[in-house]
């Protein structure tokens, strides 16, 4: 994993909602600084889009993201264990464009943050294993109300865009010859992995239909606010680009 730091990715939020998005469109994932409270968070969110209702989410469409009793699966992320690259609500149809992920306080050690983009994978594996990852109905997705069937790699938005939508736990199933291409398609989600870490009054703005996202355990009183976000002008997927 190659460890970056912050500023590679800053944006400055000062400048409106517009070049926030504009940077989204191009990159996929920016971080930030600046915001003092969760109210701020909020207000910030909402310039961006619609705020996506969640099974954790409070009133206000925050999700407090700490370490709490384990679950199972699909609860993993308000533990203190790592967390798999995924993108997040792949059970449901229509998952949300954007996350944001916002520091209260970091961890004593490990909680790094961890990312792929989804463009690099898909333009650097061989052609056997992207056509098993794409084949429509070729993955199951478990979550939301009903199964979604579809694939890891899914057309959306016009000629030659791509979506992206992964997990790797007991709510995701696939078929045998995307089972046997997972070691090329972890091969590649690897050889592309990155991760920087939080301080507090910093955050992240990920497109959740490109970058898995995830994170290293941790130790400590590590608290995160999420919001997920629903942002009808930003594009969706990616352009799938050459190796």
């Amino acid at each position: 994993m190659e460890l970056y730091d912050l500023d590679r990715f800053h944006v400055n939020i000062g400048r409106g909602p517009a070049v926030i998005l504009a940077r989204l469109a191009d990159h996929g994932l920016v971080t930030f600084n600046g915001l003092a409270s969760r109210q701020e968070l909020v207000e910030f969110a909402r310039t961006l889009g619609t705020i996506y209702q969640h099974r954790d989410s409070q009133g206000d469409g925050v999700t407090v993201v700490a370490d709490q009793a384990a679950q199972g699966d699909g609860y993993l992320g308000l533990t203190n264990s790592a967390l798999t690259l995924h993108t997040d609500r792949s059970g449901v149809a229509a998952p949300p464009g954007l996350i944001i992920l916002y520091c209260e306080h970091k961890a004593e050690d490990g909680g790094l943050s961890t990312f792929t983009d989804g463009a690099r994978v898909h333009a650097t594996l061989d052609g056997q294993t992207l056509d098993a990852l794409q084949r429509a109905h070729s993955a199951i997705f478990f979550g939301g109300d009903e199964p979604y069937r579809g694939a890891v790699f899914e057309p959306v938005g016009g000629p030659g865009r791509v979506a992206l939508r992964f997990r790797y736990d007991s709510y995701g199933y696939f078929a045998p010859d995307v089972v046997e291409a997972l070691p090329h398609w972890w091969e590649a989600v690897n050889a592309h992995l990155i991760g920087f870490r939080l301080n507090p009054g910093s955050g992240y703005i990920v497109q959740n239909d490109r970058w898995l996202h995830g994170r290293t355990a941790f130790v400590g009183s590590r608290s995160m606010l999420r919001v997920l976000i629903d942002a009808p002008e930003m594009p969706k997927g990616f352009r799938a680009i050459s190796a």
